[in-house]
């Protein structure tokens, strides 16, 4: 076995409930990691990521409209995937390394 960590939006629950499924059924212990902050604290960090990607020559950009999709969906999302109990914990850290640990009994 290898140590994984999966980068993803929680955009949707499928996938990660579909990932987390499958591991799981290859015996991995999987919990599920969110940074929270505020909306705008998120965007602008899309834009710093954004001019340090262009100054490295790999920059890709965030629609506007897509992150603030993704922010009206994510506690719909993670409530949903906590009903599932697919992960064995969830935990959320906000920027300054402060967590909220929720454990799948």
């Amino acid at each position: 076995k290898y140590n994984l960590m999966i980068e993803g939006t929680l955009r949707t629950t499928e996938v990660p409930e579909r990932t987390a499924n499958r591991l799981r059924a290859y015996g991995y212990e999987v919990d599920l990691y969110v940074m929270a902050m505020k909306p705008e604290v998120s965007f602008t960090g899309t834009m710093t990521r954004l001019f340090q990607g262009l100054q490295q020559d790999n920059a890709r950009t965030v629609d506007k409209k897509h992150h603030d999709l993704v922010v009206s969906l994510l506690k719909e999302n993670l409530i949903y995937l906590a009903d599932t109990k697919c992960f064995n914990e969830i935990v959320v850290c906000n920027r300054a390394g402060e967590l909220s640990r929720s454990q799948n009994n």
